[in-house]
């Protein structure tokens, strides 16, 4: 009798992926030796003191996920720009598609991840996080995905050392 499917498919995933994937297997580690020094600071405490930016980057997100879908995909936006290509809002998917391919909102990301690296600072964290965000949303997964993991480490550990949890 086979286990069932459920039960084995991350470990199918982690042996397949593992020599074909070497990027993403570093990318989980280098996550893994960040994440170290918050879990070994943090045991016993609660994410309160989080919940503040937590909602606040799930809010971003739902404006960027809109934005997204209403100019981008939707077909009625389309359909405008074809009807007047020299209009404000053709203009407008004009320039989002141009900051997406040249990979501009994930490149602000790790910059801004960079200084709340360096600075030490919250708030940095938070905008880097939203700019992080807003690479994801947008298709800069790459560069984006780095910038929201350094700069919600650095968060998360300045927020949970501040309510000295």
């Amino acid at each position: 009798m086979w286990p069932r499917p459920w039960s084995l498919a991350p470990w199918g995933v982690l042996i397949r992926e593992t020599p074909a994937n070497l990027q993403a297997d570093l990318w989980i580690g280098v996550c893994l030796l960040l994440a170290y020094p918050l879990w070994r600071e943090g045991k016993g405490s609660t994410l309160r003191p989080l919940l503040g930016s937590g909602l606040t980057l799930a809010g971003v997100f739902a404006l960027l996920w809109a934005l997204r879908y209403g100019i981008l995909h939707a077909e009625l936006t389309t359909f405008l720009c074809v009807q007047d290509p020299a209009g404000l809002l053709y203009r407008i998917r004009a320039i989002l598609g141009g900051l997406m391919y040249h990979q501009v909102f994930g490149l602000i990301g790790l910059a801004l991840a960079g200084l709340a690296v360096w600075r030490r600072s919250a708030a940095a964290s938070l905008l880097a996080m939203v700019a992080g965000l807003t690479a994801l949303v947008f298709y800069n997964a790459g560069t984006g995905a780095i910038a929201f993991v350094l700069a919600g480490l650095i968060l998360g550990h300045r927020k949970l050392a501040a309510s000295g949890r």
